[in-house]
């Protein structure tokens, strides 16, 4: 029977290869696992341990940490702030570039600016 983590992970990670573009093979090839090992994840019939979701982040240009969390490895940070949105913008930054993350900041001060009227 298969625990809600696994079921949760399983749709997780599947939601990642696909807004990449991405077949469950390449995932595979990225992490450098068995095409098996991927295939068994997706399916539920294994859950990913340390290793696994190592190579997965790696993979994903995620941290490790993220996704020993969506694996159910680590427990749940409940934020300060419920909105998903935030852990989400946190985790595509870790993966950026200090020049990308500073883009990043100098666009959301246009926007934030920019709906308040000034320029």
């Amino acid at each position: 029977m298969l625990t809600v983590e696994e079921v949760e992970f399983s749709l997780w990670l599947e939601n990642q290869i696909t807004v990449r573009g991405w077949r469950p093979a390449d995932l595979a090839k990225a992490a450098k696992l068995p095409a098996a090992t991927v295939a068994r994840v997706l399916n539920g019939d294994r859950n990913a341990g340390p290793e696994v979701a190592t190579a997965i982040a790696k993979a994903l240009s995620l941290s490790p940490e993220f996704v020993f969390r969506q694996a159910g490895l680590l427990p749940e940070i409940i934020p300060a702030d419920p909105d998903p949105t935030f852990e989400e913008i946190a985790e595509i930054l870790r993966g950026m570039t200090p020049e990308e993350r500073r883009d990043v900041v100098d666009y959301a001060l246009w926007r934030l600016r920019r709906r308040n009227g000034a320029s």
